[in-house]
C-alpha cells in the first residue's frame, strides 16, 4: 500500500506531463490557429489577427489575380499594354489602398464603413454593392496538410445578396509552431460568384419595373433579315421587325428599348431603339430596327458568317418616359 501511495506523484506527473505534450501537439495543429483567427475577428483583435494572416501579401497577390480577372473580361479597348498600364498605374494602387484600410477596419469594428453623400471609389462601390458587412464564415474544410503547409476551403454566406460564396486559402506552419495564412486561391472564381449575385440582385430589383414597361410595349411579333450594308460590301445590315401592342392610360413621349442578339459562339450584342410617343398613335403597330455589323467585332462576324435564328432576338424595354415628366427606368447598376 505505502509503495502505491509512493507511485501516486509520479503518475500525477506523469499524467500532467501527457496532457502537457498533448496540449502541445494540439497547439501546432492548423485547427488551433484557424480558431484563434476566427476568436479575433469575433473579438476585433486586430494585432492577433495580423499575427496569424499574411494581410499584405494576401491583398497584393490578390490585387494580381482579381484584377486580371478583370483585365480579361475588359473588351472595350484594342491596346493590351494600354489597358495594363491603366491597371498597374491607377487600378491597382486604389484597390489597395481601399482594402488594406477597409479590412483593419472591419477586424477592429467589426463592419466596414463608406463615404455618405460623395462618390465611391471603385473598389469601395464592389465592397458596399457586394454586401461584405454582411459576409459571414459558414464554414472550414478540415485541413489537407503535407509538409508544413496545409490548404482549407472557407465557406461564406450572405443572406442579401442570397447567394454562397468559397475561398480557399493555404497555412503555413511557422518556426513557434503555429500556423499563418499566406495566400488565398480560387479568387477569380469567387470574383465571378459575386459578379453572377450582383447581377441577379439587380436582376430582381429590376423584376417590377419591367413587368410594368413591358406591359405598356407589348411586343406581339419580330422578325429579321440580313442585307449588305455599305455600298462596298464591306459591312452588312441587321434590319429587325417588331410588331408590338403599345398601351398606356398616360400620354407618353418616348419609349427606350434594344434588341438583344445572341450571336453564335460569342457575346451577346445590342441594337438600341427609340420611339417618340408624342405625337405617335398607340395600340398594334410595327417598328423597325437596323444594327450595322462591323466585320471587326467578333459577335458581329459570327452573325454575318452563321446568320440568325428567330429565338436569337429578344426584344428589352429599358425606359419609358411620359409627358407629365414621370418615367419608368430600368436600374443599370446598385443603389449606393
Amino acid at each position: 500500500m505505502k509503495k502505491l501511495l509512493l507511485l501516486i506523484p509520479f503518475v500525477i506527473v506523469g499524467l500532467l506531463a501527457g496532457l502537457y505534450g498533448a496540449y502541445r501537439y494540439y497547439q501546432t495543429m492548423p485547427g488551433q490557429s484557424l480558431k484563434t483567427i476566427r476568436t479575433s475577428i469575433s473579438e476585433h483583435d486586430w494585432e492577433t489577427f495580423r499575427r496569424y494572416v499574411e494581410v499584405d501579401a494576401i491583398l497584393q497577390a490578390a490585387a494580381d489575380d482579381l484584377l486580371m480577372e478583370k483585365m480579361n473580361q475588359d473588351k472595350s479597348v484594342y491596346s493590351m499594354q494600354q489597358l495594363t498600364e491603366t491597371y498597374e498605374q491607377q487600378v491597382r494602387p486604389e484597390f489597395l489602398q481601399v482594402t488594406q484600410k477597409r479590412v483593419q477596419e472591419y477586424i477592429e469594428k467589426g463592419r466596414m464603413s463608406f463615404p455618405q453623400g460623395q462618390g465611391l471609389s471603385p473598389t469601395e462601390r464592389w465592397l458596399k454593392q457586394g454586401e461584405f458587412n454582411a459576409m459571414t464564415i459558414s464554414g472550414i474544410s478540415k485541413p489537407i496538410v503535407q509538409h508544413g503547409e496545409a490548404d482549407i476551403v472557407i465557406n461564406f454566406t450572405n443572406p442579401d445578396l442570397k447567394a454562397s460564396f468559397e475561398i480557399g486559402a493555404r497555412l503555413v506552419q511557422q518556426a513557434d509552431g503555429t500556423w499563418k495564412i499566406t495566400e488565398l486561391s480560387k479568387l477569380p472564381e469567387f470574383s465571378r460568384a459575386m459578379e453572377k449575385a450582383l447581377a441577379a440582385k439587380l436582376d430582381r430589383l429590376n423584376t417590377p419595373i419591367r413587368q410594368e414597361m413591358e406591359s405598356v410595349f407589348q411586343v406581339q411579333d419580330l422578325r429579321a433579315e440580313i442585307t449588305q450594308g455599305d455600298e462596298y460590301g464591306f459591312s452588312e445590315l441587321l434590319r429587325v421587325w417588331i410588331r408590338a401592342d403599345v398601351k398606356s392610360e398616360k400620354p407618353m413621349a418616348q419609349i427606350a428599348g434594344r434588341v438583344r442578339i445572341e450571336a453564335p459562339e460569342a457575346e451577346d450584342t445590342f441594337a438600341p431603339f427609340v420611339l417618340d410617343m408624342a405625337y405617335k398613335p398607340k395600340g398594334v403597330q410595327t417598328i423597325t430596327v437596323d444594327k450595322v455589323l462591323n466585320p471587326f467585332v467578333r459577335s458581329d462576324v459570327k452573325i454575318m458568317h452563321k446568320g440568325l435564328k428567330k429565338s436569337a432576338l429578344h426584344v428589352e424595354v429599358t425606359g419609358v418616359t411620359y409627358l407629365d415628366g414621370t418615367s419608368l427606368q430600368l436600374l443599370t447598376e446598385l443603389p449606393e
